[in-house]
């Protein structure tokens, strides 16, 4: 399957990328496109389908997509590391605990695509959306 959008289209939302960060770019982008469809298959809805019959416009799924893309992008690739000349870790350096975690797609994205949806509880154990 595609992904839901380009390089091209990710530079012109988001920044024009560095040569590393190309090169890694088709990839994510499959991945994350990915990640969103299985998300919706876990929540019993086919995004694929959804964009097909105009239940979500395709601009909405490339501006999430690029938003996930992005968080992901500029993740820390590296952990800083400990001055070789003594063995005690300076105050000032900050651990990154999510330092290239991969992807992390927010609640409110998910909504965005209309995969999660608010549900109501009523008293009577009846379900409404």
């Amino acid at each position: 399957m595609d992904s839901f959008i380009t390089l091209d289209e990710f530079s012109l939302l988001f920044r024009p990328l560095t040569i590393d960060e190309e090169e890694s770019f088709e990839l994510k982008a499959r991945i994350v496109s990915d990640t969103i469809r299985q998300e919706a298959i876990n929540n019993n809805c086919g995004i694929d389908e959804m964009i097909e019959n105009k239940q979500i416009y395709p601009g909405v799924i490339k501006e999430v997509t690029s938003t996930v893309l992005a968080r992901w992008i500029t993740q820390p690739s590296e952990f800083p590391t400990l001055d070789s000349s003594s063995d005690i870790m300076d105050p000032s350096m900050t651990f990154y605990q999510s330092s290239n975690m991969g992807i992390t797609i927010l609640r409110k994205e998910l909504k965005k695509l209309g995969i999660l949806r608010q549900s109501i509880f009523l008293l009577n154990g009846v379900e409404k959306e």
